[in-house]
């Protein structure tokens, strides 16, 4: 049960439980991503990628305008947020790193450039050959 203070003769939650309650989630997501590790999320990459050809198709991007306009596009935004970057260009930057060059579905992210933003990208098409046993 929370602790109450009482200012002035009126009961209120005590700030530092409020703050420690804040502490101990914010420590509970921070767990939950480190047990997660640094591997690489297949499924959430390719979602991604395939996200992000529906919508942008051939234009040029940075992450941070792939951000803005997960505003208004709705199956880019839940990828982004499956991904955990749909908030931040830094990490979907550092997503975008990841997948670089992988040709998932027959598209590939390439950097092709930079601007005031940050890189630039885009995704190219690739023709890929299946494996033969």
């Amino acid at each position: 049960m929370a602790q109450r203070a009482t200012v002035r003769g009126v009961s209120a939650p005590d700030p530092l439980a409020l703050m420690l309650a804040e502490i101990l989630t914010r420590l509970g997501r921070i767990e939950t991503m480190l047990a997660r590790g640094r591997r690489p999320r297949d499924a959430d990459d390719q979602r991604v990628l395939m996200a992000l050809a529906a919508s942008v198709g051939s234009t040029r991007f940075s992450a941070a305008e792939v951000i803005r306009h997960s505003t208004v596009d709705h199956e880019l935004r839940a990828a982004l947020e499956q991904a955990d970057c749909c908030d931040n260009p830094r990490s979907l930057g550092r997503l975008f790193r990841r997948i670089e060059g992988r040709a998932v579905n027959g598209v590939a992210l390439a950097r092709v450039g930079e601007d005031r933003q940050g890189p630039v990208w885009v995704l190219r098409v690739c023709v890929t050959t299946p494996d033969r046993a």
